[in-house]
């Protein structure tokens, strides 16, 4: 006597399934890997743009302060000067 069985009754697993599981997997955790690296990479180039940004306008700022000052030092100079010929002029 003997029991037949049907193969569909104990399906077995095709090994390509695996592997193609494997390597959607393997390739998931390269992606998000690649996205992290890359966010990473962004976030501080970010940042440095952000720091050449503040020295700028910093140097812009001491350009303008410094004009000023040339511009004060000039004015009082030239009163300086109306001063002096005033009082040479008047001896």
């Amino acid at each position: 006597m003997a029991v037949s069985i049907p193969e569909p009754f104990f399906p077995q697993a095709s090994p390509w399934k695996a592997a193609f599981a494997g390597s959607l997997m393997v390739l998931g955790l390269l992606l998000f890997g690649a996205g992290c690296f890359t966010r990473r990479e962004h976030s501080a180039k970010l940042q440095e743009k952000e720091k050449q940004e503040k020295l700028r306008r910093a140097k812009e700022e001491d350009q303008r302060a410094e004009d000023e000052a040339l511009k004060a030092t000039d004015e009082l100079q030239a009163d300086l000067g109306q001063r002096n010929s005033a009082y040479l002029g008047d001896e």
